[in-house]
């Protein structure tokens, strides 16, 4: 038996979970330890914080006739989703490091996953991915 990892994600929190199934299930009351959550900055911040203009594409020209444009805030979202994907990957590996993890085992939605994966890739190089179940997780054995 060995320690496990949880990562529970999506695009607003991480919630880190740490599993060691070594003990006997009798011998052990809460197995899973829920070690540290992670909140998406974006998400806890408002409009006015992060936009000039909270209204996408839109403007009013001086003869108060409005024209659409792109302000490619999409570019931006996609953005911010890269650095909090990238701080879950971070504080995982930090995660394996201390607690000697061999497993761990991601649960997110596609699009959120997509990004992980991304990211795990560029900071665990020398990792074995293999997929239990498209959609609904993912083990990663080290």
């Amino acid at each position: 038996m060995s320690t496990k990892a949880i990562i529970i994600a999506n695009q607003t929190q991480a919630r880190f979970l740490v599993w060691d199934n070594s003990a006997p299930p009798e011998e052990s009351n809460h197995p899973l330890q829920d070690i540290q959550t992670l909140d998406n900055p974006i998400t806890t911040t408002s409009g006015k914080e992060v936009w000039a203009n909270l209204q996408s594409g839109r403007n009013r020209g001086t003869s108060s006739q409005a024209h659409g444009y792109d302000d490619h805030r999409q570019n931006h979202l996609d953005e911010f989703e890269r650095r909090f994907c990238n701080a879950i990957a971070t504080q995982a590996l930090a995660l394996i490091d201390q607690y000697k993890i061999r497993t761990v085992i991601l649960a997110a939605p596609p699009q959120v996953l997509g990004s992980l994966r991304r990211e795990t890739e560029v900071l665990w190089p020398t990792t074995q991915h293999s997929r239990i179940d498209q959609g609904s997780g993912e083990t990663i054995k080290f």
